[in-house]
């Protein structure tokens, strides 16, 4: 029983410092895409996001799910300890391809974090 109170102590200390940390959505500002695609070529989606301190880490845009009409994305980052820094919020790009398969049908959702970003005209 001590262990388990250790261990509990010893996590809840941890992830206070930000040394364990769970995955949260990122702030994303805006998300660009072509207009336009084929059915199948390639697709690239830019999210532009903003990174508020220097703690945030892991910035990375993960495939959820991928049918015919939508691509399903997760934004997320972990929070961390970077040690003394300067506040800031610093803008970055994160990229996805979508590489066309299965091939596309129109409308085509782009979709991140649960939030519909608009849709591609299938040509």
């Amino acid at each position: 029983m001590k262990k388990l109170a250790l261990l509990s102590v010893a996590s809840l200390a941890l992830s206070g410092c930000g040394l364990i940390s769970t995955p949260e959505p990122l702030h994303i500002q805006r998300v660009d895409f072509p207009a336009t695609a084929s059915a199948t070529e390639p697709l690239t989606v830019n999210v532009h996001v903003q990174i508020w301190n220097c703690g945030e880490k892991d910035q990375q845009v993960t495939l959820i799910e991928r049918t015919p009409s939508r691509l399903s994305l997760s934004g997320t980052f972990r929070k961390g300890w970077a040690g003394p820094c300067d506040a800031a919020v610093v803008d970055k790009v994160l990229t996805y391809t979508d590489v066309g398969t299965p091939g596309r049908i129109e409308p085509f959702e782009i979709v991140i974090n649960g939030k519909s970003w608009g849709k591609v005209l299938v040509k």
